[in-house]
């Protein structure tokens, strides 16, 4: 579930240590095996980024806010790929969204394993 992002995205928020995911994926998404609901999935909203397992939701935007700068986001998107990436303390975790229809979207492997998600 967590990738490298290429160089040839059209939007890049580097800058202003926001989360501003694009309109497209914004939205609750979780996988399915055999067409049941796993509670595994994401939150998105205009301005926060969720994971979520089963009940439990872990949201960047409030760990970005109270880490005195000390965690920063990097976004990369387009029409049909959303990158986002924290950095801080020495490590980094980028998670590799990409569109397939209005209502999926998979995440995106550098070894090539796909997970897909619908929109609920």
């Amino acid at each position: 579930m967590f990738s490298c992002s290429g160089s040839d995205d059209s939007s890049v928020n580097q800058d202003d240590n926001a989360i501003n995911p694009p309109t497209w994926i914004q939205g609750t998404w979780y996988s399915n095996f055999d067409g049941v609901n796993t509670g595994i999935g994401f939150k998105i909203t205009s301005d926060d980024f969720c994971t979520v397992l089963q009940s439990t939701q872990n949201c960047w935007k409030e760990l970005v806010e109270t880490s005195a700068g000390q965690l920063t986001v990097n976004e990369n998107t387009s029409d049909t790929d959303y990158t986002i990436s924290f950095t801080g303390a020495g490590s980094s975790t980028s998670i590799h969204l990409q569109k397939v229809s209005a209502t999926e979207i998979k995440t995106v492997t550098t070894s090539g394993l796909e997970t897909h998600y619908y929109k609920q």
